[in-house]
């Protein structure tokens, strides 16, 4: 089994339009792996957001709202780590 690597990218970007009720963060990150990605998804908080990953790994979580998270990856061949994110 080939080994797997995610990196993430937490950029808790606000937009200054938002007020601050409803600011949201966006989360980056990106999978690395020589295998293909085809059905693998990115999820955060069993499922409430979720990310397909670009061909080269990459992936973005749009508008989460403030809170603690779990974010997993959903993949049939390969077992990745489950991290635990503070969004604020």
């Amino acid at each position: 089994m080939r080994g797997v690597l995610l990196l993430l990218f937490v950029s808790t970007c606000r937009s200054s339009e938002l007020t601050s009720a409803s600011q949201r963060a966006n989360i980056e990150g990106r999978l690395a792996t020589e295998l293909p990605l085809e059905s693998v998804r990115v999820v955060l908080d069993g499922g409430a957001y979720t990310a397909i990953p670009r061909q080269d790994g990459s992936f973005k979580l749009h508008s989460v709202a403030p809170g603690t998270y779990l974010l997993e990856v959903l993949d049939t061949q390969s077992v990745w780590p489950t991290v635990k994110l503070e969004v604020s």
